[in-house]
Order: structure tokens, then C-alpha cells, then sequence
């Protein structure tokens, strides 16, 4: 065990893919951001440097690049989150690279968009897509910081799972690759969409805006379709029913 890692469980790894994060990008305690994500990842990369194994890290492509200069964001737009999550998910990525430079870590990073579908906890409280739906099946009201009007991508969870396949079998050159959509939408639309497969209008709560929240971010993923071949293939509504139906099924 070295910082929360049980290094028995590499021996046998050749690639390890790390999604966790003990935190919400809604979190503002840097301290809890680091003691909780960065030390702990690091702990990860040396016993994975040691070991020769291949780390992917699902990074975040919201907020490590803060405020936009620019619609779609491209992996060389500047990093400057303004978010306690985003700065703990840039400083992981800045000791990935590190450890590739010093230590001759074989890595890759996904700036993941927000992903979404079928299998996600409608309890978690964790994603737009999920906390709505599930207030709006309860019946209970959605509650959105803002007047709805800040946009994000949304990619579904397969579509995120087929560029994992896909970075696998990669050997070029190039570390870092968005991953969305490449379309934006607005909270607002999103509401629309849940309410137009629910077939019923939602009762919507809007709450003051937050600091930490840009008003809009929507990746450009031309580097994943140019060096993995990878595109994104489902329509944003069509993930929204199919994550609708397989909740409703598992409520009869």
C-alpha cells in the first residue's frame, strides 16, 4: 500500500485507466481537493512508472480551461480554471506529465466532456442530465444556479467507452484528446429535452449563479477523429431516452 494504493492490484495491470475523484466541481476547499485527488494520484503514477504500466486519466475538459477565449475549445487553448475542482484536475495532469518526463510514464489524459447514460446513479446527485431526470421523475422540482443560460457538452457514456477502446490500440505521439459532443447546449434546453420525453412540463427553482461556473464550454474533438478515428455517434436526445427508459425499466 503506498498512499492509498493497493499496489498488489498493478501486478498483473498493463494499462490502468484512473476515473476517480472523491469531489463535485461544485467543491470550493482547495485542501479537501488535494489531500483527497492530487496525493493520492500521485502514489498511482509512481507505482505505475515503477511498474511500466500504461496510465489513461480521465481529466476534465470543462473546467482545466477555464474561462473561454474561444468556441470550441481545442486541447492548445490555455489552461486557467477558476474552480477549485479544475485546478486539482490540471495540477493531476501537470504531475502526469512529470512523471512521463522524469520518470518515462507512459500516459495518456482525456479531457472528458460531461458524460451521461445509461447505468448512472440517479441517486449520485452527480451530472446535470442525472440530477434532473431524476428530480423530474420524482416529481420534485430541478433546480438550476443561473437562468439556465450557460452552456455545456454532453457526451454519452458509450461514446466515451468507444474512445477508451479506441486509445488503447493508439502508439502516436500526441498524450492529451478532448472528448465531447462538439455541441453545446444550454441548461434550459436540457430541461426541454427531459420534458419533451417525459411527455410533461417540470417545475424549474433557479438559484443564485456561482463564481465557479463559465458560462459556456463546448470541445473541439477534431484531434481524437484525426488521430483515433473516433467520433462521437449519439444524438444528445437519444442518449436522454435511452438513460430515461433503462431507469423506468429498473422501477417496474
Amino acid at each position: 500500500m503506498r498512499d492509498g494504493v493497493p499496489e498488489d492490484l498493478l501486478d498483473q495491470a498493463d494499462v490502468v485507466f484512473h476515473l476517480i475523484s472523491t469531489t463535485k466541481p461544485g467543491n470550493r476547499d482547495v485542501r479537501k481537493e488535494f489531500e483527497t485527488n492530487v496525493i493520492p494520484t500521485i502514489g498511482l503514477l509512481e507505482a505505475c512508472a515503477v511498474r511500466g504500466i500504461r496510465l489513461v486519466y480521465f481529466s476534465s475538459g470543462g473546467t482545466v480551461y477555464g474561462i473561454p477565449k474561444y468556441i470550441p475549445l481545442d486541447e492548445g487553448h490555455e489552461t486557467e480554471p477558476i474552480s477549485a475542482y479544475g485546478i486539482q484536475k490540471l495540477s493531476i495532469e501537470k504531475c502526469i506529465e512529470y512523471y512521463g518526463r522524469m520518470n518515462g510514464l507512459d500516459y495518456s489524459i482525456l479531457r472528458i466532456a460531461n458524460p451521461y447514460g445509461r447505468f448512472q446513479d440517479p441517486e449520485s446527485q452527480q451530472g446535470v442530465i442525472a440530477v434532473f431526470m431524476a428530480h423530474a421523475l420524482a416529481g420534485e422540482k430541478i433546480e438550476i444556479w443561473g437562468d439556465g443560460s450557460s452552456v455545456r457538452d454532453y457526451v454519452y457514456v458509450d461514446d466515451v467507452m468507444d474512445a477508451c477502446c479506441r486509445l488503447l490500440e493508439y502508439h502516436g505521439d500526441c498524450h492529451t484528446f478532448n472528448i465531447g459532443s462538439g455541441t453545446g447546449h444550454s441548461l434550459q434546453q436540457i430541461v426541454r429535452m427531459i420534458e419533451e420525453d417525459l411527455g410533461r412540463a417540470v417545475d424549474i427553482r433557479y438559484l443564485p449563479s456561482r463564481r465557479q461556473d463559465v458560462p459556456s464550454n463546448v470541445l473541439d474533438c477534431r484531434l481524437a477523429g484525426r488521430e483515433l478515428g473516433w467520433h462521437p455517434a449519439t444524438e444528445l436526445a437519444e442518449g436522454i431516452h435511452r438513460m430515461h427508459e433503462m431507469w423506468e425499466s429498473k422501477r417496474q
